[in-house]
């Protein structure tokens, strides 16, 4: 069967982790790159052996010679690219955050769900082997009923009021950033509908949050979470039960985790990638578009809006803003 081919929208850093995962699927290839200029396309294109580059995401959209694209640009411009790679029929793997806010989210899976093209967030460590194997232990009841969930994400980023990760006007900040990731756990967890949420941030000079804390009360469960990029931290993952808890260092990325129970006894769990991690959401995409679905069951875009939501509520609570943000409150 014909390999899936794939048009990177982006020439940066998270693009180039992509291509070399999609060198591992056998079903994929990547056809294209495009990017606002032309040479960064042509030199991206060049360096990672892909046959077309474009100067604009609408040429690559329009050329047919894709099957579907992966957006890998600034947050800012998700939702855009997205809509109308959508509306070009064109399936689109998008890279987290899925939008800036729920509204965004919302018009995706509509336009998704009328017209029947598929679309999925690129939350690639919800499809990790080690993620797979933590719900199943949680379903199987290894660590007994889940009592609390604790996950960080900080790292010492290095200041600059133009970068995208400090710069308010491209949604920089902590929290959609790298706060998408504890997020996204205890969501796995303990699902995307708290009985209440609080949230508290430090911000920078250019006012978005460098520093978010959050807490997550489910009723019988609780979720403590943080991010931060002027900071670093060891990242990890605690899930807490009553017969044990789980530990997974670095858990955005997992390739292991350990069990330690409550009599004494302790169990470490390998699962190393096949390449860098991003071949696991890879192979969602090409499995459900053989398979003629708009939406992955593992990942449905009502679970991006949901954790959208959350997100907005954090930002809300915490009064984190976004100049170019109308349709959200900004």
């Amino acid at each position: 069967m014909q390999q899936v081919r794939w048009g990177i929208l982006g020439c940066g850093n998270i693009a180039r982790k992509f291509v070399q995962a999609v060198d591992t699927v056998e079903q994929a290839t990547v056809t294209a790159a495009a990017s606002r200029s032309i040479e960064k396309a042509q030199k991206f294109a060049q360096k990672w052996d892909i046959p077309l580059a474009f100067g604009s995401y609408d040429e690559l959209l329009y050329s047919g010679k894709v099957d579907a694209v992966y957006i890998a640009t600034p947050h800012n411009t998700h939702f855009e690219l997205a809509r109308q790679a959508l509306l070009a029929d064109v399936p689109v793997l998008c890279e987290k955050p899925f939008t800036v806010c729920a509204v965004q989210a919302k018009e995706l899976l509509q336009i998704a769900q009328q017209r029947k093209v598929f679309c999925m967030e690129a939350m690639w460590t919800r499809f990790l082997p080690v993620m797979s194997k933590l719900q199943e232990l949680i379903g199987q009841g290894k660590i007994g009923e889940v009592q609390r969930v604790a996950a960080q994400y900080c790292f010492a980023g290095e200041f600059d009021p133009a970068s995208r990760l400090w710069a308010p006007e491209l949604a920089g900040g902590a929290l959609l950033d790298v706060g998408v990731y504890p997020l996204t756990l205890a969501a796995m967890v303990l699902g995307s509908k708290p009985n209440r949420i609080q949230a508290a941030c430090l911000k920078c000079e250019t006012g978005v949050d460098e520093t978010t804390i959050v807490r997550l009360d489910y009723g019988q469960a609780t979720a403590h979470l943080s991010c931060g990029i002027s900071m670093q931290f060891p990242a990890m993952a605690v899930i807490e039960g009553t017969k044990g808890k789980i530990q997974i260092p670095q858990f955005y990325a997992a390739e292991h985790m350990e069990i330690m129970y409550n009599n004494g006894t302790t169990e470490t769990i390998e699962l190393p990638f096949d390449k860098n991690g991003f071949e696991y959401e890879i192979e969602e995409v090409v499995h459900n578009l053989r398979a003629k679905q708009w939406q992955s069951a593992l990942l449905p875009l009502e679970e991006s809006v949901r954790v959208m939501e959350l997100l907005d509520e954090i930002r809300r609570q915490c009064a984190i803003t976004y100049p170019f943000l109308s349709e959200c409150g900004g």
